[in-house]
């Protein structure tokens, strides 16, 4: 029976790193949302911290270094070993610290909720300073041209993540109590 539930688990994480991966993919073709050398608004965040939340550290931190990989892969900004760790594995392995949460959609109360966000806000600021030291480190910046490049695309992907991340916390909840794969 344990085995059967670590599939499942790692099924859904691989359903959730194909969702990332695709409305990531979405989010780069629309000009809007790029920046000129790397870095764009997208939703990837959001269901890496879904995907941890729901499955927990371990697998969250596998289903986001996974990403991280599809994604150094597909749009490779940098070839420098402090970029790759500091862009992907940094930037989005740090979601899978919401799998510490993992009972927050068990129930919707204002802790639940809180902690929700505070995890979205937490990662996606890690995120941020991951994002910012590798500009420092290696293309070069001064940290105000780092901070002024890397802010913009990193805190308006979280207020996107909050807005929509409070649309569906109620389906996420739903979800939650119809899965027993603890």
């Amino acid at each position: 029976m344990k085995n059967n539930k670590e599939i499942m688990k790692m099924c859904e994480c691989a359903i959730f790193v194909g969702l990332a991966i695709v409305i990531d993919i979405i989010m780069k073709a629309i000009p809007l949302f790029n920046m000129p050398n790397g870095g764009h608004v997208t939703l990837c965040g959001l269901i890496l911290a879904i995907m941890s939340f729901r499955n927990g550290f371990k697998y969250g931190i596998i289903g986001c270094f996974v990403y991280a990989t599809v994604d150094l892969l597909i749009a490779p900004y940098s070839t420098s070993m402090v970029s790759i760790i500091l862009d992907y594995y940094v930037a989005f392995g740090i979601f899978s610290i919401c799998g510490l949460f993992k009972k927050v959609f068990n129930k919707i109360n204002v802790l639940n909720i809180i902690v929700f966000l505070t995890c979205l806000i937490i990662c996606h600021s890690i995120r941020f300073v991951s994002s910012t030291i590798s500009g420092i480190l290696v293309w070069d910046t001064k940290l105000g041209a780092s901070i002024a490049y890397n802010a913009p695309y990193v805190f308006v992907s979280l207020a996107v993540s909050v807005v929509v991340g409070l649309m569906i916390f109620p389906l996420l909840n739903k979800f939650s109590k119809d899965k027993e794969i603890e």
